[in-house]
């Protein structure tokens, strides 16, 4: 496959004026056409992620973010270089580590109690707003999401607490 573009793009040269002369237009005409066929195999992964109406190309790649299922445990760590969102449904009061975070990286934390409820959550080195709640929801069947922002020297995180 082509890269896309081209070093060599097509010209109008021979398109342009009352004098056109389709034959030799055919090479760039022909350049064009495999440019956008190059185009669409890069995109294109046999779901029909591509429709092409007119001259208008539509790429509906999409994007979703990679979810990890935590097991609940008294201690847990979320790997930022396995996924973005992670879940866990909690069985045990719980220690919160997070790692592998780079700079300008996030990651959010989809926390359930279990049935019995009344499970605690503590984020190791995470630094909350002051004066903001940050202790989970405690009901059975609870549903708390944390995010975590890492700006190169603080995990900056965010509770939004209680989806019942």
């Amino acid at each position: 496959m082509t890269t896309w573009p081209s070093a060599t793009k097509a010209t109008t040269n021979h398109l342009d004026s009352g004098t056109d002369k389709p034959r030799l237009a055919r090479p760039e005409i022909k350049q064009n056409v495999d440019n956008v066929n190059d185009i669409i195999d890069y995109f294109t992964d046999d779901t029909g992620d591509i429709t092409i109406t007119g001259s208008q190309i539509n790429i509906n790649k999409g994007y979703k973010e990679k979810v990890n299922s935590l097991t609940s445990d008294t201690s847990i760590t979320v790997d930022a270089n396995t996924a973005s969102v992670h879940t866990v449904t909690l069985a045990h009061n719980a220690t919160f580590t997070i790692s592998n975070m780079t700079t300008g990286q996030s990651v959010s934390i989809i926390v359930t109690q279990d049935g019995t409820g009344n499970r605690t959550g503590t984020f190791s080195s995470v630094k909350f707003p002051t004066g903001v709640v940050t202790s989970l929801s405690t009901g059975a069947g609870d549903i708390d999401i944390i995010n975590i922002f890492y700006d190169g020297t603080n995990l900056l995180g965010s509770i939004l607490r209680d989806f019942t």
